[in-house]
């Protein structure tokens, strides 16, 4: 199997959550006096935050069209992360990260980032952590940049189209959640890689199917080097 792309999601696979995600959904919904459980959150991690408010709004009212609502609890949302991302010190990556983003890219594979957050809050996330786009990663695609999130592959298929990756077979996705796993499913990918390091456990993770199942990105390298999966990409 040859590898010339990598697409990794951001919360809970490259960058540590501490549940901060969920507690904002949570935060954001109650503001609104909507009632939403960690749980009925979890199942939603993954998806575009919109599509994810959405659903919040729609197991509460019973509607999927009280657009003023989903806006309200969406830009509430989108503050309380900006904010964590900007000033929480405890706002790292996950161990390793940078250090598999070098190694890939020495190996001649492209980095990608796909994320269901909306692009504010990617850029506030990047940012803080000093992660370049031609550096750091090749290529960063957020959730309200397409018309479809996760799980369609349009995400995907828009840093293929960006790096000049022609085949999906040599694409490679890993991700925390069973959307991400779908996502690459979805698309085509050559190889679709779980990580236990976000908000599912091994189990969970399996119910979607991967491919393989890992405890971290760290760990990544060593895989597709016992895979033989690596090639280079001229630049």
């Amino acid at each position: 199997m040859s590898i010339g792309l990598v697409v990794f999601d951001m919360a809970g696979t490259t960058v540590f959550d501490d549940g901060h995600v969920n507690r904002a959904f949570r935060d954001a919904a109650e503001e609104f006096a909507l009632a939403v459980s960690k749980e009925a959150v979890d199942a939603l991690m993954g998806f575009s935050k919109r599509e994810a408010i959405t659903e919040i709004v729609a197991a509460n009212t019973g509607r999927r069209d009280d657009s003023s609502l989903i806006d309200s609890i969406y830009e509430r949302f989108v503050d309380l992360m900006v904010e964590h991302y900007m000033s929480n010190p405890e706002v790292r990556e996950i161990p390793g990260a940078s250090g598999v983003f070098r190694t890939l890219r020495s190996m001649g594979i492209r980095v990608g980032l796909d994320t269901g957050f909306p692009r504010r809050i990617a850029e506030a996330l990047v940012n803080r952590l000093g992660w370049q786009v031609g550096r750091d990663i090749d290529a960063l695609v957020a959730g309200d940049d397409l018309a479809k999130g996760r799980p369609a592959p349009l995400m995907i298929q828009k840093i293929m189209s960006d790096l000049g990756v022609a085949s999906s077979s040599a694409v490679a996705k890993v991700g925390d959640t069973l959307v991400d796993v779908l996502e690459g499913r979805n698309a085509g990918c050559g190889l679709v890689v779980g990580v236990t390091s976000g908000s599912c456990d091994r189990a969970q993770l399996e119910e979607a199917g991967p491919d393989h199942i890992l405890e971290s990105v760290a760990d990544l390298p060593a895989l597709l080097r016992t895979m033989g999966a690596v090639y280079h990409i001229q630049a």
